[in-house]
C-alpha cells in the first residue's frame, strides 16, 4: 500500500454515529415528535417532485449523496438525518423566488429514513413554515437584507431535529448561527428584550421537571450587545463564502490551521457540509494558505493515528510520548515522509493577511451568540 492509499485510509476514517434510543435521556424531558428516533429498517424512499430546480439540485448531489436517499450523506446511516452537502444555498435561492414547495420536498427527502417514531415526513413541511412565519426583523435589523435569507435557510435545516426551535439552546446551532452571521452588519431592537424574557420563562419551566436544565443560565440584558464589524479584505472574502464554507472556516480558525478537511466536527457535518466541497471553497477564497509547519498536524491528527504514521515510517516511538514528541520524532527520522503527508493531506494555515480579521470575526461570533440564542424565540 502507497502512501496515497495510507493517508487515505488514516485520514477518512469515520466512526459512524448512532442515532440515540427512544429512551434516551433528553434536556427536554420528553420525547420530541420527529426526533432522531431509531429504526431497524427505513421506510421505503420516495418519489421526488420533477420540479426543475429539484431536479438541478439532485443532478448536483448525483455520486455524494447515499445510494436510495439522495440528499442523505453515503457515509452515515440514513437515521441520523446528514445531509450529503451544504443545501443553504439553494433554500436561500428558492426563498428568494418564493418557492416554498421545493424547500419542503427537500426537507422531506433529508428525514424521510427516519422521519420520527408513529409518523411520516410530513411535520416538517409545519416547521418550514413556522420560519417563514418568525418576524425576524421585529426583533433585528441587518443592513444587508440576504443575510435574514440565511438566517432563515439555517434554521429550516437544523428544523430537521424536530423540538422546537426553544431546544436549540442546548445544541450547537445558535454558534453556527453566530458564526455565519458574524461578518453581517446588524442592530438589535429594544423589542429583542421581549425575546429574552420568553428564553428566561422557558429555561425557569424547563428546571420544574428536567434536572438537565436547573444549571443552564438566564440570560441578561447585558448579554444583548453587538460590538463592530473588523476591519481588513478578508471581511468581504469570509462574507463571500457559502454558509457550509463559513462554518468550515470557522472550525479552522478556532482550531489555528491543521488538516482541513479534519478540522469539522459531527454536528457541523450533521449540519449539512461536503467536506471536498468546502476545502476547494476555502482554499479559493485564500482566507486559509497551504502550511509546511507540522505542529499544525496536532490539531487535526489524534495520538493513535500518529503511532500508525511512526509505525509505517518505521520510526522509533514510545507509547507514553505526547503528539508533539511524535510529531518530532518523525521530522528527525523521516523528514521526506512527513513532508509528503503534510502535502497530501492538505494543511493549511491562517493567511497573515487575513488573520487578525479572521480572529476578530471569531470572538464576535462567541459575543453575539446570546442574541441568536434568544432570537430563536421570535
Amino acid at each position: 500500500m502507497g502512501i496515497f492509499d495510507f493517508l487515505k485510509n488514516l485520514f477518512r476514517r469515520e466512526v459512524e454515529p448512532q442515532p440515540p434510543s427512544a429512551t434516551q435521556p433528553t434536556p427536554t424531558g420528553i420525547i420530541k415528535k420527529g426526533g432522531n428516533l431509531a429504526r431497524l429498517v427505513p421506510p421505503k424512499p420516495g418519489r421526488f417532485s420533477q420540479d426543475p430546480p429539484l431536479q438541478k439540485l439532485l443532478n448536483q448531489v448525483k455520486g455524494k449523496g447515499h445510494p436510495k436517499y439522495p440528499f442523505l450523506h453515503q457515509e452515515y446511516s440514513p437515521n441520523s438525518r446528514i445531509p450529503c452537502a451544504d443545501f443553504t444555498p439553494f433554500i436561500i435561492e428558492r426563498l428568494r423566488v418564493g418557492d416554498e414547495s421545493s424547500i419542503n420536498a427537500l426537507m422531506k427527502g433529508i428525514i424521510e429514513a427516519n422521519p420520527g417514531l408513529g409518523t411520516d415526513a410530513g411535520w416538517i413541511v409545519e416547521e418550514v413554515k413556522d420560519v417563514l412565519r418568525a418576524p425576524l426583523e421585529k426583533y433585528h435589523t441587518f443592513a444587508d437584507p440576504a443575510a435574514y435569507l440565511h438566517l432563515r435557510a439555517m434554521w429550516i435545516i437544523a428544523g430537521k431535529g424536530g423540538g422546537g426551535r426553544e431546544f436549540w439552546l442546548t445544541t450547537l446551532a445558535p454558534q453556527f448561527f453566530a458564526q455565519a452571521l458574524s461578518p453581517f452588519e446588524m442592530e438589535l431592537k429594544p423589542t429583542s428584550e421581549e425575546l429574552l424574557k420568553k428564553a428566561n420563562r422557558f429555561i425557569r419551566e424547563m428546571r420544574k421537571d428536567a434536572p438537565y436544565w436547573l444549571d443552564f443560565p438566564l440570560f441578561k440584558v447585558s448579554e444583548l450587545q453587538v460590538p463592530p464589524l473588523p476591519s481588513g479584505e478578508g471581511l468581504k472574502k469570509v462574507r463571500h463564502l457559502t454558509i457550509g464554507a463559513r462554518l468550515h472556516l470557522f472550525s479552522a480558525v478556532e482550531a489555528g490551521g491543521g488538516i482541513l478537511s479534519r478540522l469539522t466536527g459531527y454536528e457541523l457535518r450533521g449540519f449539512g457540509l461536503n467536506i471536498f466541497d468546502s476545502c476547494r471553497e476555502i482554499i479559493k477564497s485564500g482566507l486559509l494558505i497551504p502550511s509546511q509547519d507540522p505542529g499544525l498536524l496536532k490539531h487535526s491528527m489524534s495520538k493513535t493515528e500518529l503511532l500508525e504514521t511512526c509505525i509505517k515510517a518505521g520510526v522509533t516511538y514510545r507509547k507514553s510520548w505526547n503528539k508533539e514528541k511524535l510529531i518530532q520524532s518523525l521530522l528527525g527520522a523521516s523528514p521526506k515522509y512527513m513532508e509528503q503527508i503534510i502535502d497530501d493531506s492538505q494543511v493549511v494555515a491562517l493567511n497573515p493577511d487575513d488573520a487578525d480579521c479572521l480572529r476578530a470575526l471569531l470572538a464576535r461570533a462567541q459575543q453575539i451568540k446570546s442574541v441568536f440564542q434568544v432570537l430563536c424565540f421570535a
